[in-house]
């Protein structure tokens, strides 16, 4: 028998007769006595930002213990410390709802998407048989042309930068090292920090240049990220912006039933983003605003078309969606909120005081002085 130090796969069970306490027996017939590995699969038939596949952009860096040939401290429990997202434990590579997970690994995950960016590997053979002295290495890997692009403000070269760095201190006496075992020193992963963001930027340009429309005359529409949204952008002879405006709702001008048709598709559209960002939600105050601004122009009739009948259909839906999930909205989360608005009310009036005293004590000197010289 031995003991397990470090602890299991994030997901595994640890329940039942076949583990006791935090022993376990590799050698069992018993599957429920370990965890079997990763069934092998193709490289080449990874996806790009799979730590082990074959992009040729993929960066992947290592840390090490400095002091003997194993960590003392266990792969998840140092994650856990690092601030690592603990993924489901899914027994292989699995694409699940638009997820990757991997066997054995963590990785530093978009804050708005959850889409894994950077990886964080143990050694097969810890992935294998998580026990004392069996953590021999931990492989970083991040591919910045193929990775998921953050959403919200996230930035890809913050969230490499934060997970090396906490992991390195997580694991105590560590190092970084590259593919051939030199150290990278602190300059060293500034400069990958610095690719990393360069390659991120480099796509995002590339990105907005494939939904920019030349209207002629300087004006350029780029697409939104929303089908329905767009901005205009005004660009000098040099390329430099001058200005912009935003459409944050395009209704089109249709009859009653085609327009409401219309507009609960992009009402749609907009809830299926919400639901795969926690952050980034499109714009969603500006959109209801242009929304209702649509609804308020002349309702001719319903045989007649109009951007109002598209506004109605998708603020009906919206409406909706919201009174349907009301329920299931924590009531403390929302009394929580009425006391940030309440503190700040506070904050507001006393901020005015403390700006109006100033005239008002002058005032109330000059009144004072008016009538000493009448007396």
């Amino acid at each position: 028998m031995s003991e397990i130090v470090a602890d299991a796969p994030a997901g595994a069970s640890t329940g039942g007769s076949a583990l006791q306490s935090a022993n376990v027996d590799p050698t069992s017939v018993n599957a429920a006595d370990h965890w079997n590995p990763a069934p092998a699969v193709d490289p080449a038939a990874l996806p790009p930002n799979h730590p082990d596949s074959l992009s040729p952009t993929k960066i992947e860096l290592f840390i090490r213990p400095t002091k003997g040939e194993a960590f003392e401290r266990g792969f998840q429990e140092a994650c856990d410390a690092a601030g690592l997202t603990s993924p489901g434990f899914e027994g292989h590579v699995t694409q699940n709802k638009r997820f990757l997970h991997v066997y054995g690994s963590r990785a530093a995950c978009c804050d708005d998407t959850g889409h894994a960016l950077v990886w964080f590997s143990p050694n097969a053979e810890y992935v294998r048989m998580p026990l004392k002295g069996m953590l021999k290495e931990i492989r970083v890997t991040v591919d910045p042309r193929h990775c998921p692009l953050p959403g919200g403000y996230g930035s890809l070269a913050r969230h490499f930068r934060d997970g090396v760095k906490g992991l390195l201190e997580a694991m105590g006496d560590a190092v970084l090292v590259d593919g051939m075992g030199h150290p990278i020193s602190t300059d060293d992963l500034e400069k990958v920090v610095h690719h990393i963001h360069h390659e991120v930027e480099a796509r995002s340009v590339e990105l907005e240049r494939s939904v920019t429309t030349d209207l002629g005359g300087g004006r350029f529409r780029i697409q939104g990220r929303l089908s329905f949204q767009y901005r205009i952008e005004t660009r000098g002879m040099r390329g430099a912006v001058k200005g912009f405006e935003w459409v944050h709702f395009d209704a089109p001008t249709l009859r009653w039933g085609a327009g409401r048709a219309k507009g609960a598709e992009m009402a749609r559209e907009h809830l299926a983003w919400l639901r795969a960002h926690r952050q980034d939600d499109a714009d969603l105050l500006e959109t209801l605003e242009e929304a209702f601004a649509a609804m308020r122009e002349r309702r001719p009739g319903q045989q007649s078309p109009s951007r109002c009948h598209a506004a109605d259909g998708y603020l009906q839906l919206m409406v909706e969606a919201l009174s349907g999930t009301a329920k299931f909205i924590n009531p403390a989360w929302v009394e929580s909120k009425v006391e940030d608005a309440r503190r700040l009310q506070e904050w507001d009036e006393k901020t005015v005081a403390e700006n109006l005293a100033p005239a008002r004590a002058a005032r109330a000197a000059k009144q004072a002085q008016r009538k000493g010289g009448a007396a």
